[in-house]
């Protein structure tokens, strides 16, 4: 249009200077002179507008004709490439790419910067594929608005490749912090780098056997006698890049792999860490994708869904080059996590339902139920080839009925020396890192569980508390036994799915399990006593105890995950069900036995009768009125009265060290000094003290004022129980000590 206004604009001024500009006609009549001059300017004003009019004609004819051919251009060209959509449609529709005659390359490719950069952009745009992500398309490519599918002779290797960093690049956004909350009367949250804090895990093929239960218990008296730790610390540690077999050995990969491990253990961390460390290229190349995927999830999935599904939702950006993906199944790993808390029947050995055609999920894009999805899965009926990684709690992925794995191991948590990283890890304060390591070693009953991550990360969050008042210049906390094993239950509960209050009636019957056993010496239990306290090993119930092979290796026994969660739940049952009397025969037993087996439960008793427990949200577990806690202190003061004064013999002596033990549950420091301050003389010359019975000795003896003889010779002092004893000897008028601590 440029040529037309500057055509139009010299007319105008041409059309001007004439205006102006007069002609004088000279005739033989001067009269008439001017008269013609005044009829010529009339024809020269007229002549003018005729031209001009003539020319906006001409002007506007010409600017319709080019829309005309411009028009019919533009529809041929549409007409091209509707039929070339037609055509690469067809072609995606059978999944093949054809050569075309000519060839359009991608000019370069760069794997760092993830990008394309195509010679010629075309006016294809993504909007022209059905239910294409154009967002997500773009992340991938930000050049070129085309996909390569387009181009007949696309290289659709280096796309992949493309989508394969953009995916690693995804996962390590992922899990590249570890987070965690806990409720510890103040939530305690955390977010820490995953690479910075993660500790090794023990993991092995040979799992926990009744005999190591059994044994845990009897050796509960020895000073560190922990079986478990000592089994955990024979073991070798298996790397993550051995889990699945030989690092990037095609011929060992492992098709399916079960990791199973009790409830808290770190599964679902190190199922973190390793895809981390494969999405950042240390481990597993072999695979190309890894997709993960959690079992409470998927119980979401109600309606008829396919494998192709699971994957867009969860991975949107792979949508256009999943087709491309199934082609190659032995280079992707799917990992599944908590088979034990999905809820759907998954029908492995139903042999004749399987066979029929609406089960049968043998493509990705076959849509059948999540169950059948899943099941074809991991049978290898679909994507023969892929590999697999599922995680579960102990015992109760043998309930499942899945005989096609090729591995299965078992998380048994941390040996001695990951437990102490893990405190140095969480803890930054030296000082009070080594306070909280000294006071943990000390005391059995919470050194005991300390190979368990998630009790270890419950007491960081408690022992980092401020210390209570009145010892600060000791390493000891106002943490007792019974709030770090309780803290522990409600977190251990909450991380599998279930809130204090719905399992409620769950906790009351496997108390009941757990106390039948404490009065019959028992950690391990058959699936006859377990009906007999109406209890199914499912739901709740997997959180806090296990399923293990029986001495048999035919018959399938059950234990508590640790005795000690066993005497708690037991003295949690006694104290919510039982009336005032109940509750005292229940204390007055340690007092009718000698094998110690009413000890823990008498101390777990007391801890969560004190009034402290009902005004702190984590231990509303117990949730007992001032009665019962008026019916405890009681006790403790008529208990004290009636412990021999001399301590004279073995058996009192343990009788009055376990009372102390309670009075330090208890936390009342008052009642501890008036029930305490009748005694001159208190002695220890028959029974053996460990370094914990001196920690409970040195709490519960701060509380008086003063004593007129501690003699505790012949009770083979350790030496490190005495140091814990010095802040108190100094209120002691006259103080024995064995020749070894003089």
């Amino acid at each position: 249009m440029k040529w037309e206004m500057r055509a139009f604009f010299w007319l105008m001024f041409a059309a001007l200077i004439c205006t102006g500009t007069e002609i004088d006609l000279v005739t033989s009549n001067g009269d008439k002179g001017h008269e013609t001059t005044v009829e010529m300017d009339a024809v020269k004003v007229a002549l003018i507008i005729i031209v001009i009019v003539a020319f906006i004609i001409i002007l506007i004819l010409v600017a319709c004709c080019c829309h005309l051919y411009r028009k019919s251009k533009s529809t041929a060209s549409d007409e091209e490439r509707s039929q070339q959509s037609s055509r690469r449609n067809d072609t995606e529709g059978t999944n093949d790419f054809r050569a075309a005659n000519e060839t359009t390359p991608l000019n370069s490719y760069s794997a760092q910067g993830q990008s394309y950069q195509v010679s010629d952009v075309s006016t294809q745009t993504p909007w022209s594929y059905p239910n294409a992500d154009v967002n997500d398309f773009l992340q991938v490519s930000d050049v070129s608005t085309q996909t390569p599918w387009s181009y007949p002779n696309a290289d659709v290797n280096d796309f992949l490749q493309g989508i394969e960093l953009r995916h690693k690049d995804h996962l390590q956004k992922l899990t590249k912090r570890l987070k965690f909350t806990l409720v510890t009367g103040n939530q305690f949250a955390s977010d820490c780098p995953l690479d910075e804090n993660y500790v090794d895990l023990t993991i092995a093929d040979s799992p926990f056997r009744v005999e190591m239960i059994e044994n845990e218990w009897k050796d509960r008296r020895q000073d560190y006698g922990s079986t478990f730790i000592k089994y955990i610390k024979e073991q070798p540690v298996l790397q993550l890049n051995m889990l699945l077999g030989t690092n990037d050995t095609e011929t060992d990969r492992f098709g399916t792999t079960v990791v199973v491990g009790e409830a808290g253990i770190g599964k679902s961390t190190m199922v973190q860490k390793l895809i981390q460390d494969w999405s950042q290229g240390k481990i597993y190349q072999s695979f190309k994708f890894v997709f993960q995927f959690q079992f409470p999830r998927l119980n979401l999935i109600y309606w008829k869904t396919s494998l192709t599904d699971l994957v867009r939702e969860n991975y949107p950006y792979l949508d256009d080059a999943l087709e491309h993906l199934w082609k190659k199944p032995e280079k992707i790993l799917f990992v599944f996590e908590d088979l034990n808390q999905f809820q759907k029947n998954i029908h492995f050995n139903d042999a004749e339902r399987n066979a029929e055609s609406q089960h049968q999920c043998l493509d990705p894009n076959s849509y059948c139920l999540i169950t059948d999805v899943v099941r074809c899965l991991i049978q290898g009926e679909l994507l023969k080839g892929c590999s697999i990684l599922i995680t579960s709690r102990t015992g109760k992925f043998d309930s499942f009925g899945i005989t096609a794995i090729n591995r299965k191991v078992q998380i048994l948590g941390f040996a001695p020396d990951a437990t102490l990283q893990y405190f140095h890890n969480y803890i930054r304060n030296s000082q009070t890192m080594s306070d909280i390591i000294n006071y943990i070693k000390t005391n059995d009953t919470l050194y005991r569980m300390c190979y368990n991550p998630l009790y270890c990360l419950t007491l960081c969050s408690l022992l980092e508390s401020p210390r209570a008042q009145g010892v600060q210049e000791m390493p000891l906390f106002h943490t007792t036994s019974t709030q770090a094993v309780s803290i522990y239950i409600v977190n251990l509960l909450g991380r599998s799915g279930y809130a204090l209050e719905s399992c409620s009636e769950d906790l009351l019957k496997l108390g009941a399990l757990a106390y039948d056993g404490c009065c019959k010496n028992l950690v391990v239990f058959n699936r006859n006593q377990l009906s007999s306290h109406n209890m199914n090993f499912a739901n709740v119930i997997t959180a806090l105890m296990m399923e293990i092979q029986g001495k048999d290796h035919e018959t399938t026994v059950y234990a508590f995950n640790h005795f000690i969660i066993q005497h708690f739940l037991a003295a949690l049952q006694r104290i919510r069900t039982t009336t005032e009397n109940k509750l005292l025969e229940s204390l007055n037993a340690e007092h009718t036995t000698t094998d110690g087996r009413f000890t823990l439960l008498s101390r777990f008793l007391v801890g969560l009768a004190r009034h402290h427990s009902t005004t702190n949200p984590y231990c509303k577990m117990a949730n007992v009125d001032s009665a019962v806690t008026k019916c405890v202190s009681g006790w403790l003061m008529n208990d004290s009265k009636r412990c021999d004064t001399n301590l004279k013999g073995k058996k009192s002596e343990e009788t009055f060290l376990n009372l102390l033990y309670c009075f330090h549950e208890f936390g009342d420091v008052e009642l501890t000094r008036v029930a305490l301050s009748s005694r001159n003389k208190i002695q220890f010359t028959k029974c053996h003290l460990n370094v914990t019975d001196c920690v409970i000795l040195s709490s519960t003896l701060m509380a008086i004022d003063k004593l007129e003889e501690l003699d505790l010779r012949c009770c083979d002092l350790p030496d490190e129980g005495v140091q814990f004893l010095l802040p108190v000897l100094h209120k002691c008028k006259t103080v024995r000590l064995p020749s070894n601590a003089e």
